[in-house]
């Protein structure tokens, strides 16, 4: 594994990999060759303060994520068209680092060198890890305010589903080129990973710890920090998803059957109406336990879910659910097998919203939703709107408005409880960095030391303050305080200089 506090590197056409320039080298490292460009790649570093995977070098065409080189060493593309190899090396030639190649259709494109220094202990291993498309930016649980996604016209009917739906943190945007902007890409294929967050989401559901760990229920989901990995086994657990009983395998240490889980694979109308349905089920929210739902000679095994999908009342636990039951139209089960949008999904999930809204319900009639009630990991009973558990001067009514963690007095852990910082008209949740008075109290006092005003940074991130994207630390860097003009230049004044 490489030094997974430094930022991918993408070098120079007329670097070299070998064994001398090996040992200077750190981290990940991509050299884009001239094809790549004539083909109309390009390649970047993600920033140190994506949501997804800071850090790590992308390759683009035509405005698509190809491949992802992450700060771990892990080469992520779900893209057919992209290959690896292990370059072919003289085999006289002694210490030479493993050198992979990037292939577009069978034409060499990249060079990737991962620089983990292991001795002569290290070995090499092809990891094969199918990864879906990068996840849309979390929301949290509960959402004060709508979200606007630039990319869906006014006038389009999908605003107010997108509404109600951001609003609840179901749906959530990509980010747009323009700051502060999202996109919500109606008209791109979901995959059967994001389509199972969103499933999860509208009824409620979270993670238990248990589905946090191994072991995995899909040979082809492996890694616990994947996002999706404890969504998935989530839904395995309550029975509502499955894999791929076609290309099950037989587990040769412990004798199990386990099957694929095809995260990165689009979703079919059929297959979305069927996991709602049996989500539903669990939550005992319908009752289809009397329905036949085997496979009848000379139909689809799809049938009986697509005929329940259109008209679900009859089987509604709660008769007091709203009429509107049902999940697809008569015009859309005439296309099961019609891979279905990010669009048709939202429409989706606002039906169910339709029939049971669990986002919505208060039980004990304290002002706060049961939902993030329940997400502080506590009964309802143990949650009074007038309390202060934490101390923070704020109590869970005003935690529940602003969004902070009603058992942390400090949730954004920058020095200042989070109602002192509410009343202060600064972020109480995301923004440590405006913790601080803009004035230090003791700055006309002529005290001994060196005083830091920090700069408030609104919604610009990172924070002058704070060391930027690709600027990691490493070994040998030399750190000094300095009094410089605009830009950082002249210094006026320096420290004593400090070795990392």
């Amino acid at each position: 594994m490489p030094d997974v506090n430094i930022d991918a590197v993408i070098d120079d056409v007329a670097a070299e990999y070998t064994a001398q320039s090996f040992t200077k080298l750190s981290g990940v490292h991509v050299k884009p060759l001239a094809r790549a460009y004539e083909l109309g790649f390009t390649f970047e570093i993600l920033p140190g303060f994506d949501p997804q995977i800071p850090g790590a070098a992308v390759a683009m065409k035509d405005g698509k994520r190809m491949v992802v080189l992450d700060v771990n060493g892990d080469i992520l593309s779900p893209d057919a068209s992209l290959s690896f190899r292990v370059k072919a090396v003289d085999a006289m030639a002694a210490g030479e680092p493993v050198v992979f190649e990037m292939l577009y259709q069978n034409e060499v494109i990249a060079e990737i060198l991962i620089a983990a220094h292991l001795g002569t202990a290290g070995k090499v291993q092809a990891v094969n890890a199918p990864t879906p498309p990068p996840r849309p930016i979390p929301i949290a649980a509960v959402v004060r305010g709508k979200k606007e996604f630039t990319d869906v016209r006014r006038g389009d009917p999908l605003i107010s589903t997108l509404d109600k739906l951001s609003q609840r943190g179901i749906v959530a945007g990509y980010p747009s080129d323009v700051k502060g902007e999202l996109l919500f890409k109606p008209e791109n294929l979901i995959n059967r990973a994001e389509f199972t967050l969103i499933t999860e989401k509208m009824l409620c559901i979270l993670p238990r710890e248990e589905a946090k760990k191994l072991p995995t229920p899909f040979y082809d989901v492996l890694d616990p920090k994947l996002w999706f990995y404890p969504i998935l086994k989530e839904g395995n657990i309550r029975g509502f998803i499955r894999g791929y009983l076609g290309d099950a395998k037989t587990d040769p240490v412990s004798g199990a059957i386990q099957t694929p889980f095809k995260p990165a694979q689009d979703i079919t109308r059929a297959e979305a109406a069927t996991v709602v349905i049996a989500a539903l089920y669990e939550e005992d929210i319908i009752d289809i336990s009397k329905v036949d739902l085997s496979l009848k000679p000379g139909k689809q095994w799809f049938d009986p879910h697509i005929e329940i999908a259109q008209n679900l009342k009859p089987y509604l636990k709660n008769p007091a659910d709203e009429e509107r039951a049902f999940l697809i139209t008569p015009e859309e089960a005439l296309n099961p097998n019609e891979k279905i949008t990010r669009r048709d999904f939202a429409i989706m999930a606002e039906r169910v919203l339709l029939m049971y809204d669990c986002n919505n319900p208060d039980k004990d009639a304290d002002g706060l939703p049961d939902t993030w009630e329940l997400a502080q990991n506590k009964q309802l009973e143990e949650i009074q709107p007038d309390d202060d558990p934490d101390k923070d001067r704020c109590t869970n009514a005003r935690e529940y408005e602003i969004g902070s963690d009603p058992f942390n007095a400090d949730t954004d852990e920058g020095g200042v409880q989070d109602c002192v910082e509410f009343e202060r008209g600064t972020d109480p949740v995301k923004n440590p960095y405006d913790d601080r008075p803009l004035v230090p109290r003791d700055l006309n006092r002529n005290e001994e030391g060196i005083f830091v005003i920090q700069p408030s940074c609104g919604d610009a991130c990172p924070c002058r303050a704070t060391m930027g994207p690709g600027s990691d630390l490493i070994s040998g860097d030399i750190i000094f305080a300095a009094i410089t003009g605009h830009g950082g230049l002249p210094i006026y004044a320096k420290s004593n200089e400090e070795t990392y």
